[in-house]
């Protein structure tokens, strides 16, 4: 791919997704989300049970479409989350830190693959569809910390990569048609960037990143312990976006843990 929705074949093979926008078809690693990994979940009594899930790329420029290098499908929103914390009764609530950020999502008509159909007549190109759409793909309502802190620059705003290499879609590898002539020093993702209105917000969120399960992975509604850490300090993270203003806020919501006291009272 890709296929032109006028393509026959291509509308019944089971294989490829249909893009959401442009409604041209693409062959995907996951093959039209078809493809399993096995999961383990722990039972209360110790053992353990093996189910298949379907096997997601992660958050980036794999879920483009190859033709017009939005996100293609709605699958891939929100697939990345963490949860809302539950306090227990002895928790103490320390208050909440509420961070306005923006977002600068990555541009298809900069990108060698996409180039084509954006050089079309009549294609529009709506930026608050992009970032919106980057808000649903990388952030989400309970964004993962790990996933913030990994899409926060640390270089100046004006010296983010404004195009990149994208990966080839299937092989991730980058070949074909989907090699530049000119290789950019960037990978295709790395030209999308949360972007907050302080230094001292990505301090304190790399500060929270001690604490192993503020904003954690999301696995049917069960916490996953991704990093070891302190666990004297509960919380979340909300995040939300107003699409007409283009602005967004992280909301951080912290409690001193019950543990914390009986740990302290040990010593």
């Amino acid at each position: 791919g890709p296929v032109p929705p006028s393509d026959t074949e291509a509308s019944t093979c089971e294989v490829l997704t249909k893009c959401r926008k442009c409604l041209w078809y693409s062959r995907f690693e996951h093959s039209n989300y078809r493809r399993k990994k096995t999961k383990s979940t722990r039972r209360p009594n110790g053992s353990y049970h093996m189910t298949r899930v379907p096997d997601l790329h992660h958050v980036g420029e794999l879920d483009w479409c190859h033709n017009c290098g939005r996100v293609a499908n709605e699958r891939d929103f929100f697939k990345e989350q963490s949860i809302s914390y539950k306090p227990d009764d002895s928790d103490v609530f320390l208050g909440t830190k509420t961070l306005p950020f923006r977002i600068k999502s990555h541009d298809p008509r900069t990108m060698a693959p996409f180039q084509s159909y954006w050089s079309e007549e009549g294609q529009t190109y709506d930026q608050s569809e992009m970032d919106e759409d980057m808000f649903k793909h990388r952030i989400g309502e309970y964004p993962l910390l790990k996933m913030l802190l990994s899409s926060i620059p640390i270089v100046a705003e004006g010296d983010i990569p404004k195009t990149g290499t994208v990966r080839n879609p299937v092989t991730t590898q980058i070949s074909g048609s989907w090699r530049w002539t000119s290789e950019p020093p960037a990978a295709a993702h790395e030209t999308e960037a949360i972007l907050l209105e302080s230094l001292n917000h990505r301090v304190l969120l790399e500060e929270l990143y001690h604490f192993h399960d503020i904003a954690e992975r999301k696995n049917e509604d069960v916490l996953i312990r991704m990093r070891d850490g302190d666990d004297t300090i509960g919380g979340d993270i909300r995040a939300t976006w107003d699409k007409a203003g283009r602005k967004g806020e992280l909301t951080i919501r912290l409690y001193l843990r019950k543990n914390s006291f009986i740990e302290n009272s040990k010593n």
